[in-house]
This record gives structure tokens, C-alpha cells and sequence, in this order.
């Protein structure tokens, strides 16, 4: 962990709730927390997010970093989470124009929770010759992984109605984040990635949700080179991971999965 102030108390996923099915008999039941977070950077209000409250400091360290609302995990000085008011406090150093950034929104297809900023798509398309190369996968690899990470999902089992998004290699598992929204989840991967040093570095991101530009980004900035999906992709989800060089895979499960963009990474 950085040397970071963090006071950041997880909340438990889920929460009970007696239901009634359609006979009238009582059945209790799991519901997925959801949470608002407002997050304040150096006393000014710059969102809330709308989340499970599981990994708040991961959350909101990648958030930041993601948005460029600061440069380098190293700005932050420190974050403070109160449940109480549902609001989270960081101070940070070398941060600038703060309420400028915060204005040059671009509204993506994030269920409404997906805010890009214009500032950052520029900094990605000049970065993305800076992808490391990966080692060739190949189909039972990615078999291999699906298969692991349906073990991982323990809140989706339990209630439903979240989405997962997890860092992995090309053999094993190395993080999962599972969160009411799926940019809540990759934020939370950002935050992991820049707080801790994982024994085996990442070269691969899960998700759940589709695969939207923005996803591509995100996945671009934490230096990731493939990505695989459970579902779907969008046109320029495709058309960003072919300009960065990303191995976009969609429709990943049990055995079958589709190849979108980065297929010479494929070793047949």
C-alpha cells in the first residue's frame, strides 16, 4: 500500500430483506448494497457515485486517476470515508483547473454513471504506443481463466445485480471487484493497480458489462492489453482497441468466445 492516510471503512455487499414469492409465502432474501458517495477532491464536489461501498479507497483512488483529475497516485496525501454522510474527503497536491476538467464532459453509455472526460481521450490516443506486449494466449488459456472466475463472483451468487470486473494473467486470477455499476468496478481495478504492487503484474482485464470505449480507455490506462467480455461490444469500443493495440474478446463463456480486434495475440 501506498503511504497514503486512508480511513476507509468497507461496507458489507449485501443486505436482507424478507420477500413474499408469487404463492404469498415469505422468503428471505439477499439485496445488493447501493450506496451514494460523494467525493469531494481538496473541498471541492466533484461526483457522487452510486456504489456498493466494498472498496471505497480503490474506488475512488482509480476514479480520480481515471478522470485525470490528478496525474499520479503519489498526489493524493490522503482519503477519509464517512458512512454517516455518505462522503468521501482527498486532499491532494498538483492538482489544477480542477472545476475546468469537471466541465468537458463527454456522456457515454455508462448507465449513468460513465463519465469521460474529452481531455482524456486525447491523452490516450497519444499513448497508446506505450502497451506492453503480451505473451501469445490461447483458447484454453482463456477456457482456463472463465473457469476460474466463475468461482469469483461471490455477491453476483448471492443477490444478483452487480457487475465484476477482475485483473488477471494469462494463468491465474489476481483481483476481482464486483460493484453495483461496471465502471464502478474497473475504477476499483485502477485504484487496486495503483495502491498496491501485485505479486504477478496484470496483462489481462475480465469484465461482465460490454465492451464501450470508455471500458477500452480505462483498460488502456492500467497499461492492460487484452480484455475479455462476458458480453457484447460497442462499434468504437472496437474501433479504440484497434487504435491502441488491445485484444478485444467478447462473448467469453465456457468454450466459445469472439475475437473483435488484436488477433495475431491468438495462438491457435
Amino acid at each position: 500500500m501506498k503511504s497514503i492516510e486512508i480511513l476507509a471503512q468497507p461496507l458489507a455487499p449485501v443486505v436482507p430483506l424478507r420477500a413474499h414469492n408469487n404463492h404469498g409465502q415469505a422468503q428471505d432474501i439477499y439485496l445488493v448494497r447501493e450506496q451514494p458517495l460523494t467525493i469531494y477532491l481538496n473541498r471541492i464536489e466533484i461526483v457522487t457515485l452510486m456504489t456498493m461501498g466494498t472498496e471505497p479507497a480503490y474506488l475512488i483512488a482509480g476514479f480520480l486517476l481515471n478522470q485525470h483529475l490528478i496525474e499520479t497516485i503519489d498526489d493524493i496525501t490522503s482519503i477519509h470515508v464517512d458512512w454517516t454522510v455518505n462522503a468521501a474527503a482527498v486532499v491532494a497536491k498538483n492538482v489544477h483547473y480542477v472545476q475546468e476538467k469537471t466541465q468537458q464532459r463527454v456522456v457515454t453509455t455508462g448507465c449513468g454513471q460513465g463519465t469521460m472526460f474529452s481531455a482524456v481521450m486525447e491523452k490516450v490516443r497519444a499513448q497508446v504506443q506505450d502497451l506492453p506486449p503480451l505473451p501469445t494466449l490461447t483458447a484454453e488459456k482463456i477456457y482456463a481463466l472463465l473457469r476460474q472466475l466463475n468461482d469469483k463472483n461471490s455477491v453476483y451468487r448471492q443477490a444478483g445485480a452487480v457487475h465484476g470486473c477482475a485483473l488477471c494473467s494469462d494463468t491465474q486470477v489476481i483481483k476481482v471487484i464486483e460493484d453495483v455499476g461496471r465502471h464502478n468496478a474497473v475504477d476499483g481495478l485502477s485504484g487496486f493497480l495503483a495502491l498496491e504492487t501485485p505479486a504477478h503484474p496484470p496483462t489481462i482485464m475480465y469484465t461482465t458489462g460490454r465492451l464501450t470505449s470508455e471500458m477500452v480507455i480505462k483498460t488502456a490506462q492500467m497499461g492492460l492489453s487484452v480484455i475479455i467480455s462476458r458480453s457484447g461490444a460497442t462499434s468504437m469500443g472496437v474501433e479504440v482497441a484497434e487504435a491502441a493495440g488491445i485484444t478485444l474478446i467478447s462473448r467469453a463463456q465456457g468454450k466459445r468466445f469472439l475475437v473483435l480486434s488484436g488477433q495475431k495475440r491468438l495462438q491457435q
